[in-house]
């Protein structure tokens, strides 16, 4: 069972390499002006960036933390979507997979957290840790849909 969490671990660490090294290129290919010229939209993308770079680092360090961080990155860039960048439909594309990946580290960690303990309590964190991602996703959705207004 522990190599089983060793292989998890590995391949989570490198797709977190991945895409860390694909959000770092999309950067700089964007040319995010970062000492010229600096509109609100711009800081929200080098803050977006900042929140993936602590989430990257917690994924190395502690899965909770770093699962949590890169779902409140999709989360954010949701909003980030709906109300800053009129044109950045496509970012949230894109930013599915990343949050479906801080989802499977988010998992991770608990489940590894709680290996100990029985497996109902196992299931039971993880049910609700989903649930609470799957209400975000159909508030966010709603208001896109503009139900709110």
């Amino acid at each position: 069972m522990k190599k089983s969490t060793d292989l998890y671990r590995i391949i989570l660490l490198v797709l977190g390499t991945i895409a860390a090294a694909i959000y770092i290129l999309f950067f700089i290919r964007e040319g995010a002006s970062i000492f010229t010229e600096i509109s609100f939209a711009d800081i929200t993308v080098v803050l977006l960036f900042a929140v993936f770079v602590a989430g990257y680092y917690f994924l190395w360090k502690n899965e909770i933390i770093s699962g949590i961080l890169l779902i409140a990155w999709h989360v954010i860039q949701w909003f980030l979507v709906l109300w800053i960048w009129p044109d950045g439909e496509m970012t949230i594309l894109f930013g599915v997979p990343l949050g479906l990946f801080g989802i499977f580290v988010l998992i991770y960690g608990i489940r590894k957290r709680v290996a100990s303990e029985s497996k109902k309590k196992n299931l039971t964190l993880s049910l609700i840790s989903l649930l609470i991602l799957y209400v975000i996703f159909l508030f966010i959705l709603s208001l896109q849909l503009g139900l709110w207004k």
